[in-house]
């Protein structure tokens, strides 16, 4: 079992509701939305970077749940779902390398 399913599995509601607000609270301070797909910006990429900001474990559907609660569309392509939203580089690049230094912390 995955990690994504054992947390959907034994995720209570409140802790759910408070992984897709931090969610939201990401996309409101760092995405800006497109009128086009972004394919270089994927949710499972976007949980990844929303996990190292906040320091909890946020699922791909907590994220796709927050964006699509926004406004935002969900594309699938190729098994991977893009938005309609563009994340500045540096915001990607700064949180993977925080991570990267201290890779325990989140």
């Amino acid at each position: 079992m995955d990690r994504e399913q054992y947390e959907h599995d034994h995720c209570t509601p409140a802790h759910h509701m408070m992984r897709v607000a931090f969610c939201a609270m990401w996309i409101e301070h760092f995405a800006q939305p497109t009128d086009t797909r972004n394919l270089h910006f994927t949710a499972y990429s976007a949980k990844h970077a929303v996990t190292r900001w906040c320091g909890w474990y946020v699922g791909e559907s907590h994220f796709q749940e927050a964006a699509e609660k926004l406004g935002y569309k969900g594309y699938i392509v190729d098994g991977q779902v893009y938005y309609q939203m563009a994340v500045p580089r540096w915001v990607i690049r700064r949180q993977f390398r925080e991570w990267r230094m201290n890779p325990n912390d989140g």
